[in-house]
C-alpha cells in the first residue's frame, strides 16, 4: 500500500510535504488540513506540515505579525527551505527573500534567555514579549552581544 510506504519510509520535512501536495501557495493551511486527514502521517510530521503551511500563509502579512510570531518564523529555519524549494513560485520566493534580507541575523543563536530577564525582575507575559523584541533586534543585527541584549531588555521593561 503506497500510503503505508509513505508513512514508514519517507522522512522529508513538513515544508517539503506541503510543496509536494499543493501546486500553488494560496491558503496552504486550510487546504493542507483537509489532505492531512486523508493521509495517515505520523503525528510529528503532521504537526510539522501544519506548522509549515501556517508559516507560508503568514509570509505575505509578515510585517503585521507580533514580535513573538515573527521570531517563531525567523528561528524556524523554514525561510531557507522555502527559498530552496519554491523557486518556481515568484510571489512566495519574493516574500521569503525580502524577509531574509530584512533579518540578516537568521541562524545566529540568541544571546539571552528568559532566565536572564527573570533575573532583571521581569515576569509573566512580559518575559516572552521582551525576549521576542530583543530577538528581533538580534536578527536585524541591531545588537551583537548579551550586554547589548540585556540593555535593550531593560529599556523595553521601562517603557
Amino acid at each position: 500500500d503506497i500510503l503505508k510506504l509513505i508513512n514508514e519510509k519517507i522522512s522529508n520535512s513538513g515544508i517539503k510535504w506541503v510543496f509536494f501536495f499543493l501546486d500553488n501557495p494560496n491558503n496552504f493551511h486550510k487546504r493542507i488540513k483537509y489532505l492531512i486527514k486523508r493521509i495517515e502521517f505520523p503525528h510529528s510530521l503532521r504537526k510539522e506540515i501544519l506548522e509549515s503551511a501556517k508559516i507560508i500563509d503568514s509570509l505575505p502579512n509578515f510585517e503585521n505579525l507580533s514580535p513573538v510570531e515573527k521570531v517563531k518564523i525567523l528561528d524556524s529555519g523554514m525561510l531557507e527551505e522555502i527559498l530552496e524549494i519554491s523557486h518556481h513560485w515568484d510571489s512566495l520566493t519574493k516574500y521569503a527573500k525580502s524577509i531574509r534580507t530584512q533579518y540578516p541575523g537568521i541562524g545566529k543563536s540568541s544571546s539571552i534567555i528568559g532566565d536572564d530577564l527573570v533575573d532583571l525582575g521581569i515576569s509573566g507575559e512580559q518575559v516572552g514579549k521582551i525576549l521576542a523584541q530583543v530577538r528581533l533586534a538580534e536578527l536585524e543585527n541591531k545588537i551583537d552581544n548579551s550586554k547589548q541584549a540585556i540593555q535593550l531588555a531593560i529599556e523595553l521593561m521601562n517603557e
